[in-house]
């Protein structure tokens, strides 16, 4: 079931984001879908494959080895394309070079009930209120 949805922005001119998980929570799938065409420009989104395994109930630096040795993609995407990925995998937006901002779309799907993005939408929060 969907869970939380938004939009993330890359101002024009915006570096290359640090790697980061989105939580460490299994079960959770990030749906990425840009509203613009995606690529080396404007910056795609990296992954790191396999990083989804590294997370062990916390939030954590990436194993000093992984740095340099993991593999990485980092899709070009049309407009209304759809990229999947587990919520654990380290990720990030690359630097936008262009004059024009980045907008995507996403939305966090839940594989069970009773799951959903608690680390970047605690309950406590005053927008959940």
């Amino acid at each position: 079931h969907p869970d939380s949805a938004g939009c993330v922005l890359a101002s024009a001119g915006a570096p290359d984001q640090h790697f980061h998980p989105d939580g460490t929570a299994e079960g959770l799938i990030n749906v990425f879908m840009p509203l613009v065409n995606v690529d080396t420009m404007n910056g795609s989104t990296e992954l790191r494959f396999g990083s989804h395994q590294w997370i062990d109930g916390e939030l954590g630096p990436m194993p000093r080895f992984a740095e340099h040795t993991v593999q990485t993609v980092a899709p070009d995407l049309q407009a209304g394309d759809v990229l999947l990925f587990d919520y654990r995998t380290m990720h990030r937006g690359r630097a936008n070079n262009t004059t024009e901002p980045r907008p995507i779309s996403y939305l966090v799907y839940a594989m069970r009930q009773g799951l959903g993005d608690k680390h970047n939408f605690p309950e406590d929060a005053w927008l959940t209120r």
